[in-house]
C-alpha cells in the first residue's frame, strides 16, 4: 500500500500574504466609519455627509481592486501590475463592470446590486470619487460662482434617497406626529432661537420647521446607508466566493471573510436600525 500524503499547499510569499491582509483591513475600516458617518449625518452636522461619502468611495474602490487582483491571480497566476491598477483609476462604474463581468465568468450566483436606487447610487459616488470630493476646496474659487455652479452633493445625495423613500417610508408615526405637535408648542414660547440650514439649503427658523426636516433627514440616513450597503453586500459576496475558490485551489492566502463578514448581512429590520458600524 503507498503511503498516504498531505495534499500540497501553494503558499503566497509573506509580502503579499501581508499586502493583501493590509488592503482587507483599509478597506474594512473605511467602510466601518464611512457607513457610521452616513448613517448619523444631518443638517446638523454635513461634515458627516463627506466623511461618508469619502471613506465609503475608498473602500468599495480599493475592494474591488482587490477582488480584481484575487480573481486575475487564480487565472493567469500572477497579481496585476502596477500600471493595472493606476489605468483602473477612481472611476467606480467601470470597476463595477469588470466585477460583473468576474462574477458572470466564475459562474457565481450573486445579485447584482440593482434595486431601486442602487445604480444611481453607484454613479453619485463615481461622481464623488473622481470630482466631487473636492467641491469644497473648488468651491472657493471665484469662477465657481461666476461661470458655472458646482453642485453640492449633499443636496445631490439628499435629492437622490428621498426620491427613493416609498410611500410606507415616508409615513409619519404616532410619536413623530406629538414631537410635531410639540414643536409647535415650543414656537410660542418666548426667545426661542432656532437656526439651522437644511440638506437642501432650506432656512429652519422654528422648532416646527426644525422638527419637520428631521423626520426627512432620518430617513434619508437609513436608506441612504441601505442604498450603500447594497453596492459593498456585492462586493463582500464575490469576496466570500473568491475565498472558496481560493480554498479549493489550495491557494494559501488570508482568509477574507474575517474582514469582511458582517458586510454580506441582508438588509432588515435590524440592520436599519444599526447606527454604529464600527467593531468594537
Amino acid at each position: 500500500m503507498k503511503p498516504v500524503t498531505a495534499l500540497t499547499w501553494e503558499h503566497l510569499p509573506d509580502a503579499a500574504k501581508r499586502a493583501l491582509a493590509q488592503e482587507a483591513w483599509l478597506a474594512k475600516s473605511l467602510l466601518e466609519s464611512g457607513t457610521t458617518a452616513l448613517r448619523n449625518a444631518d443638517y446638523g452636522s454635513p461634515g458627516r455627509y463627506y466623511e461618508g461619502f469619502f471613506n465609503i468611495c475608498i473602500a468599495i474602490e480599493r475592494m474591488a481592486k482587490l477582488i480584481l487582483a484575487l480573481d486575475q491571480r487564480l487565472e493567469t497566476g500572477a497579481f496585476p501590475t502596477r500600471q493595472y491598477f493606476k489605468d483602473s483609476g477612481h472611476k467606480l462604474v467601470p470597476l463595477f463592470q469588470n466585477l460583473f463581468e468576474v462574477s458572470k465568468r466564475r459562474g457565481f450566483e450573486i445579485e447584482q446590486p440593482s434595486n431601486r436606487g442602487e445604480p444611481e447610487t453607484l454613479a453619485f459616488l463615481d461622481e464623488f470619487a473622481t470630482r466631487d470630493r473636492y467641491y469644497n476646496l473648488n468651491s472657493l474659487s471665484s469662477t465657481a460662482t461666476t461661470s458655472q455652479p458646482i453642485a453640492d452633493p449633499v443636496r445631490r445625495w439628499y435629492a437622490l434617497v428621498f426620491a427613493v423613500l416609498t410611500e410606507k417610508e415616508k409615513q409619519i408615526t404616532p410619536r413623530e406626529a406629538r414631537d410635531l405637535v410639540g414643536a409647535q408648542d415650543m414656537d410660542r414660547l418666548p426667545a426661542v432661537l432656532i437656526h439651522f440650514e437644511s440638506e437642501t439649503g432650506e432656512s429652519l427658523t422654528s422648532s416646527y420647521a426644525e422638527q419637520q426636516q428631521w423626520l426627512k433627514t432620518k430617513r434619508v440616513q437609513v436608506r441612504g446607508t441601505m442604498l450603500c450597503l447594497g453596492l459593498v453586500r456585492f462586493q463582500a459576496e464575490m469576496i466570500h466566493e473568491l475565498d472558496q475558490v481560493m480554498n479549493a485551489a489550495r491557494i494559501d492566502a488570508p482568509q477574507f471573510g474575517e474582514f469582511f463578514s458582517q458586510w454580506r448581512a441582508p438588509e432588515d429590520a435590524r440592520l436599519r436600525k444599526k447606527r454604529q458600524f464600527t467593531a468594537k
